[in-house]
C-alpha cells in the first residue's frame, strides 16, 4: 500500500500469505495501525484493515504468526493517554478476532513491542520497554492463542542501566527464547543478549555481544535457523566500519565464532532485519544504508550462511527511497522468494527478493 504518511512497516508470513502492518498519521497528532494481506507474488489482497478501533496516538507495530490457529498477532504502542502496549489477533482474512489486550498498564509506560510465536507452548512471546521501575527496563510475558496472558509480566534482566529496543526469537530445538536489547553503559548504548528457557530460566548469563568497539550499538534483530536450532543476531554499529554487524549465538546460550562484518561500504547504516530462507539454508539481512550520501536512504541486503560466511556481496534492495528506509523482511518457505516492506517518504512499498 502506498498510503500517504505511512511508516514503521512490520511483516510476517504464514498460511500461504504475507501480513503487513504499519502506522499511518491521521492528523491532529493521531496515528492508526493497519494490516494488509499480500500474496507471495507481491499482489495486494483486498483493502487495508484498521487494527486500533479508537482514535489515538498509535505506533511502533510488530507482528507474528501462529501456525496453530492460522492467525496473526499485532502489537503496538498506544500513546493516547499514558503509553500502553496493546495486542490484537488478526484472522487470515485480515479481520479482527476479538478485542485488544492491554499488555502493559497505564502506569508502566510501555513502548517498542517485539513478538515471536512459540509453537512448543502454543503461545506468543512479547517483549517491550517498560518504565514501571523508574529506569526503562525490558519486560516480557506470554500471550495465549486467544490473546489472553499465559504468563505474568516480569523483567528480563533487571539492571540499573536504561534498556530499550528489544528483539525476540524462539527455537523449539532447545525450547529457548533469544532475547536482545540496547543497554546504556557509561553513556553508550550496547547490545546485550541472553538465551532463556520457556520457563524463564537462563540457559547462560546475559552477555554484551561486541566488546571490541567503543561505538554505539543499536537496533538488535534476531534470525533463527531451524536446522541447527541456533540464532543469528544483527545490530547497527555507529563506527561505520562496518556499520552492520552480526554474531552467531547457539541455542545453548553461547556465541559461536567472531563478530561478523555484514555491511562492507562506508556510510551511515541502521535498523537491520533478518529472515531465514530454507531453500539453500541461509539468512537474508536488510538495513537502512546511506553509502551514497545525501539526505535520502537506500535499503541494502546481504545473504549469510548460519556459519556466518557471507554469500556474495551487499546488494541493493531499494535504492533512493527518500526519507525513511526502515525495512522489514519475511520469507515464503514454499516458493524461492522473500518480501521486503520498506518505509519510503510517506509510503510503504514492497520488493520481492529471490
Amino acid at each position: 500500500p502506498t498510503n500517504n504518511k505511512a511508516a514503521q512497516p512490520a511483516l510476517a508470513y504464514g498460511g500461504g500469505q504475507y501480513m503487513l502492518t504499519w502506522s499511518r498519521t491521521a492528523g491532529g497528532g493521531n496515528a492508526d495501525i493497519f494490516v494488509q494481506r499480500v500474496q507471495p507474488s507481491g499482489a495486494v489482497v483486498g483493502a487495508a484493515t484498521k487494527v486500533d478501533t479508537a482514535v489515538g496516538k498509535h505506533g511502533n507495530p510488530a507482528i507474528a504468526y501462529s501456525s496453530a490457529t492460522d492467525q496473526f498477532l499485532v502489537a503496538w504502542q498506544d500513546k493516547t493517554n499514558s503509553p500502553v502496549v496493546r495486542t490484537q489477533l488478526i484472522n487470515a482474512d485480515a479481520t479482527l478476532a476479538g478485542a485488544s489486550l492491554a499488555v502493559s498498564t497505564t502506569a508502566s509506560g510501555g513502548d517498542w513491542p517485539a513478538l515471536c510465536y512459540d509453537a512448543t507452548h502454543d503461545q506468543f512471546g512479547i517483549l517491550w520497554t517498560d518504565t514501571r521501575t523508574g529506569t526503562p527496563q525490558i519486560f516480557g510475558m506470554g500471550i495465549g492463542p486467544t490473546n489472553t496472558p499465559s504468563t505474568s509480566a516480569g523483567t528480563i534482566q533487571a539492571s540499573a542501566n536504561a534498556q530499550g529496543s528489544p528483539a525476540l526469537a524462539f527455537s523449539p530445538t532447545g525450547t529457548d527464547y533469544a532475547v536482545a536489547w540496547e543497554e546504556t553503559v557509561a553513556g553508550i548504548q550496547k547490545v546485550r543478549a541472553q538465551i532463556e528457557y520457556g520457563t524463564g530460566f537462563l540457559v547462560q548469563p546475559a552477555f554484551y555481544v561486541d566488546t571490541t568497539t567503543g561505538a554505539t550499538q543499536t537496533k538488535p534483530a534476531w534470525g533463527y535457523d531451524p536446522v541447527s536450532g541456533d540464532f543469528l543476531l544483527a545490530w547497527a554499529d555507529s563506527s561505520g566500519t562496518p556499520g552492520i554487524r552480526a554474531q552467531r549465538v547457539k541455542f545453548s546460550g553461547v556465541t559461536a565464532g567472531p563478530v561478523i562484518p555484514v555491511e562492507t561500504a562506508a556510510g551511515a547504516n541502521a535498523s537491520p532485519r533478518l529472515a531465514y530462507e530454507p531453500w539453500q539454508g541461509k539468512f537474508v539481512v536488510a538495513w537502512q544504508d546511506n553509502r551514497a550520501g545525501g539526505g535520502t536512504w537506500d535499503v541494502y541486503g546481504q545473504f549469510m550462511g548460519i556459519d556466518g560466511v557471507p554469500w556474495g556481496g551487499n546488494f541493493p534492495i531499494a535504492p533512493n527511497v527518500g526519507a525513511g528506509g526502515v525495512a522489514d523482511l519475511a520469507v515464503d518457505p514454499v516458493t524461492p522468494h522473500g518480501l521486503a516492506a520498506i518505509e519510503a517518504s510517506g509510503a510503504v512499498i514492497g520488493q520481492l527478493i529471490r
